[in-house]
């Protein structure tokens, strides 16, 4: 009957142990996730080039909610730099919820123009 309980004790922890190695982490997707949040929070303080800011903000939202209804005014950026950090806590809370998940970077399609 001991036997059967340690049996039983040691399969369980078996799985628990088995199941915090089966995270698959994109290296090159959180690479790029992390510097596009570089190149935003780089705009945002006032260095830095407005296309990459754009693309990075593309890029991250394709993944994670971006409040681009913040951005509705003349240069097209956060109003605040608050409503930047609250999108950045949240894009940061994301990856970490998900980068187990094996993220695959999504690339744009393309149409071909008919001339």
């Amino acid at each position: 009957m001991l036997l059967l309980c340690f049996l039983f004790v040691y399969h369980s922890n078996a799985k628990c142990t088995k199941t915090a190695d089966t995270c698959i982490e994109n290296i090159a997707f959180g690479d790029t996730f992390f510097n596009c949040i570089k190149t935003i929070e780089n705009f945002e303080s006032g260095v830095g080039y407005g296309g990459y800011y754009r693309k990075s903000l593309y890029f991250i939202g394709q993944y994670v909610k971006v409040s681009t209804e913040k951005m509705l005014n003349y240069p097209n950026t956060y109003t605040t730099f608050n409503d930047f950090k609250n999108d950045k806590e949240n894009w940061l809370k994301w990856y970490e919820e998900n980068k187990c998940n094996n993220i695959q970077i999504c690339y744009p399609k393309l149409r071909k123009r008919k001339f």
